[in-house]
């Protein structure tokens, strides 16, 4: 059995070599991976992909990962943002986690650490999803 279950993964960061390594990787693990280049593209690639996990960046051109992790959890409550970034202030994490993302990671990113995040928050998903009525 995968990980992945279907799910697809939205990966948000303005450096080409992070979405490229963390796209190879999520893949090996039979997510679905859509990429995007910041907050503007991430919020269009969120409405027509759906995805069931975003992983973000914080700082980013045009509209910042924090706008954007608001942005997301208004268009829908119970998708899991994960904020993987090299901002490492712990105001800026308490905010991000009051402001709704499921965790914050600190860029250089472990990769399994980070599959193990997903995992879990792809099981908030399921069960927020099931409370709903709704599956996946």
């Amino acid at each position: 059995m995968s990980d992945a279950n279907g799910a697809t993964i939205l990966v948000v960061d303005d450096e080409k070599k992070v979405q490229s390594n963390m796209k190879r990787f999520l893949e090996a693990k039979s997510f679905s991976v859509i990429v995007a280049g910041d907050g503007k593209d991430a919020l269009a690639k969120f409405e027509e992909f759906k995805p069931d996990c975003v992983l973000l960046d914080i700082e980013m051109p045009y509209l910042n990962g924090i706008d954007t992790l608001k942005l997301i959890k208004d268009k829908d409550p119970g998708v899991e943002v994960i904020m993987v970034t090299g901002v490492t202030s712990l105001k800026i994490a308490e905010g991000c986690l009051a402001d709704g993302a499921f965790a914050v990671i600190e860029k250089p990113v472990n990769m399994e650490y980070l599959s193990g995040k997903i995992r879990a928050a792809l099981e908030k998903r399921s069960a927020y999803m099931a409370k709903k009525g709704r599956r996946r």
